[in-house]
């Protein structure tokens, strides 16, 4: 079935309130072409707990009004799966994006494509040049993660966006009026780069991030694929950053950021704790060229052992400073014996 919106700005197309499951399967969401904001929400989902959204589609649908989006979710467990918004956009200037998340319990977006464009029974649909989104997917405050029906985990997976949007995700935790994120699981995502200098993925205020096996790239202007503020524990695994997109950052705010077999042309990262393992070998602070290669002092309370084969010296300093208390059984290969005692005289 198809559904046409055409509310204009003061009004939602479809307002659905307080059901316990709600299922919205295999419906066509369509906008007027010429419309600059076909509704102020197009299908807004309000109370209740669970809500699915199944093989439905949303073609060609904007809104451009501050509160706006095309799919809005508040206080609902929310799943998206096996659907599409092709054409569909918001107002970056007034972050309004096309799914938006207020007051949520969890999130699930599965097998779900945003597209810039499509076209509907012959007719060609793409709203973004109007106005691109905030991002594609929003989430707003939340309440804290204090019982088995509050805060779920928010997962992403094999997700496509394309560059339309400013940000792919966007996670705009305030922690003046929220809880923190707790968990996000974002795996098999694909965004484009912006033309807009825009993020991929930007998360604020989590406790923790895991982006795994995921691409970004496609970006005609430079743009950060991974944006992580005060984030407790960051782990990138197996993530492309390429093209202009090749950016992560981390701010001052992060506490550990481990990225393991990433590829990326720019780190930022301000985070207390980096590590990087790449090709088998591990870095800590910096990226590694040798099997463990550390920024910063080692302490150990046991034992340094080097089993290197003979002809092979177990130790390399760039430095000629002394080392107070460093007891050598050989001086240059001899053995002391070799040596005169300081009070020897010779005749």
């Amino acid at each position: 079935s198809q559904l046409y919106a055409a509310t204009g700005e003061s009004a939602s197309a479809l307002e659905l309130k307080n059901a316990e499951s709600l299922l919205i399967d295999n419906v066509v969401f369509v906008g007027n072409p010429e419309a600059v904001t076909d509704a102020r929400i197009v299908l807004d989902i309000q109370g209740g707990f669970k809500a699915m959204i199944r093989n439905t589609t949303f073609y060609g649908l904007i809104s451009q009004v501050a509160g706006g989006s095309i799919v809005h979710a508040q206080g609902v467990d929310l799943r998206i799966e096996h659907s599409s918004f092709r054409g569909t956009s918001g107002a970056a200037g007034f972050q309004v994006p096309v799914v938006l998340l207020d007051g949520w319990r969890g999130l699930s977006v599965a097998d779900v494509d945003f597209i810039d464009y499509g076209v509907l029974n012959g007719v060609f649909h793409s709203k973004t040049p109007f106005n691109p989104p905030n991002a594609w997917i929003q989430l707003n405050n939340t309440a804290p993660l204090d019982n088995a029906l509050a805060q779920h985990e928010v997962v992403i997976e094999r997700v496509r966006m394309d560059e339309g949007a400013y940000n792919g995700i966007f996670v705009n935790i305030d922690t003046a009026q929220s809880a923190r994120l707790a968990h996000l699981r974002i795996s098999g995502l694909r965004v484009n780069g912006t033309g807009l200098g825009g993020n991929g993925v930007w998360v604020q205020n989590a406790e923790r991030v895991t982006i795994e096996r995921s691409w970004f790239g496609y970006a005609g202007f430079p743009g950060t694929a991974v944006a992580l503020i005060n984030v407790d524990n960051s782990t990138l695994r197996d993530v492309r950053a390429e093209a202009a997109f090749n950016r992560i950052h981390a701010n001052v705010g992060c506490k550990v950021l481990t990225l393991i077999d990433a590829t990326y042309g720019t780190l930022d990262s301000q985070a207390e704790v980096l590590n990087i393992i790449r090709d088998g070998k591990y870095g800590i602070g910096r990226s590694p060229a040798e099997a463990v290669d550390v920024a910063g002092n080692v302490r150990a309370t046991g034992q340094l052992i080097s089993t290197a084969p003979q002809g092979t010296a177990p130790l390399s300093v760039g430095s000629s400073t002394v080392v107070p208390n460093l007891n050598a059984d050989k001086l240059d290969g001899r053995e002391a014996a070799e040596f005169a005692a300081s009070n020897h005289t010779h005749d």
